[in-house]
């Protein structure tokens, strides 16, 4: 059972024992609706034009109380005046999202936790599209764990570091499944001692079939190292990330 953890850690170092192997945990990933997750992220180089390249930005809001005020930056009005900031959506928390089409280059800016922070779309990815978590300074999400060993005989947990800005629409699906109570009752199915342990298929079979049929498209690339406790989807190709993941138990 995997739910959101609130507890406040300087670190996360947590032993998994499952048949006979210790994995240490220190993990990641980096929410929309499944329909979020339908465009790949391959970067296209931008056109050779003086022309504004335009592009459709997935606004999502992960926090799980605070509802974010999104606001597009008109540079056409000076700083100090109110028609500066155009407001686009407000946006729930918890998963909320905002898809809007706008240009490369352009500002948006939203207020969380007293801070206000401005984001500018990059290259978009050869469907025009990009993904933004709107995190603020928040580095991960919580997610904590319950494991059982021969019936609950033996119980124990592990804490996962969710980090969108290392995976935007990893992150952000990992975290709808949790929502949706996916790995509740889920099996570590295969344990390679001293290399990998993996879990992600459902319980119900029903749940399992449906939820296999959505693919998460790729992320731009991050090159983040498959350090001992990196956490990661698993996947046959390009574009293949559905619920099953890797925790890692040596250097890649």
């Amino acid at each position: 059972r995997c739910q959101f953890w609130n507890r406040k850690r300087e670190q996360i170092m947590t032993i998994l024992n499952v048949a006979q192997t210790a994995v240490a945990l220190l993990w990641t990933l980096g929410v929309g609706s499944s329909a979020s997750f339908a465009l790949a992220n391959k970067e296209v180089k931008p056109a050779e034009s003086e022309e504004p390249q335009a592009i459709q930005v997935m606004f999502v809001n992960q926090t799980p109380n605070e509802v974010i005020d999104l606001y597009w930056v008109d540079p056409r009005y000076p700083a100090d005046t109110n028609d500066r900031n155009k407001l686009v959506a407000r946006i729930a928390p918890r998963g909320g999202w905002e898809a809007t089409q706008t240009f490369v280059g352009h500002e948006f800016a939203y207020e969380l936790y007293g801070k206000v922070h401005y984001v500018n779309p990059r290259m978009p990815n050869n469907y025009g599209e990009e993904f933004i978590v709107l995190s603020g300074d928040k580095e991960d999400y919580r997610v904590r764990c319950e494991v059982s060993v021969n019936s609950k005989s033996y119980t124990d947990f592990f804490e996962i570091s969710v980090r969108p800005y290392w995976s935007p629409r990893g992150a952000s699906r990992f975290l709808e499944l949790v929502r949706e109570k996916y790995y509740d009752g889920v099996a570590i199915n295969r344990v390679l001692p001293n290399y990998i342990a993996q879990f992600g298929i459902a319980k119900d079979y029903e749940v399992r079939s449906k939820q296999q049929e959505i693919k998460i498209l790729d992320d731009f690339p991050n090159y983040v190292r498959f350090d001992p406790g990196v956490m990661s989807f698993a996947g046959s190709g390009p574009d293949s990330r559905v619920s099953f993941f890797g925790i890692f138990a040596f250097l890649l």
